[in-house]
């Protein structure tokens, strides 16, 4: 769970580098024996989403972090736990349960910000969201940075500087140099395939 070891986490890295704004659930295994987030929640640059409950109790099933490299996970959370939705049999409401519920009502609401501002990159937007979470100082295991708000989001102001968006100044990661996809891992950058391209950092 470091983000780079499965082909699916890599793969949705590479996807936020090519700029798209990538949500992924945690997964359900908080109240099993595993506990922690699944592939490709631990993939770097998206946004990983635990499930609470309306009255922002996080769900005993949300999938907890960190990542096995100690990055905050899950990194927001939204309503998974007792949703309100659909019953695709008799159309009538019921209640269910899942950080797959969570996670398409984060992206509803990342959606809706990234209208608003349509300038913006993905990495400003997933900072807007990240920063407007109501535990951003002080993120824990559990809720990541907590639940964000949209509309503080929406007013803040952030830099293009942010944390979160120049990709190129990690120690780890993945970004476009030339044309080709490169992964930034210790200082060592490496091709697609895992081969050594050279020891510099950016």
């Amino acid at each position: 769970m470091d983000g780079q070891s499965i082909r699916v986490s890599r793969g949705f890295a590479i996807a936020a580098a090519k700029g798209m704004l990538v949500l992924n659930a945690a997964g359900n295994e908080g109240s099993k024996a595993w506990y922690y987030i699944s592939a490709p929640a631990d993939a770097d640059h998206i946004l990983t989403v635990g499930a609470t409950d309306v009255n922002r109790q996080i769900a005993p099933f949300s999938s907890r972090g960190p990542s096995f490299d100690q990055r905050v996970k899950p990194d927001v959370c939204g309503v998974g736990w007792k949703s309100i939705i659909i019953n695709p049999t008799n159309n009538q409401p019921q209640s269910g349960n899942g950080t797959s519920f969570a996670c398409p009502l984060t992206a509803g609401m990342a959606a809706t910000l990234w209208s608003a501002l349509p300038n913006e990159s993905a990495m400003q937007i997933r900072e807007r969201i990240i920063r407007s979470a109501h535990q951003y100082d002080q993120p824990d295991n559990e809720y990541g940075y907590g639940i964000p708000d949209a509309m503080k989001a929406y007013q803040m102001s952030i830099g293009t500087g942010t944390k979160t968006t120049c990709l190129t100044s990690l120690k780890r990661g993945v970004y476009y140099e030339n044309g080709q996809i490169i992964i930034l891992r210790d200082g060592v950058r490496y091709s697609l395939l895992g081969h050594t391209l050279s020891n510099a950092t950016h």
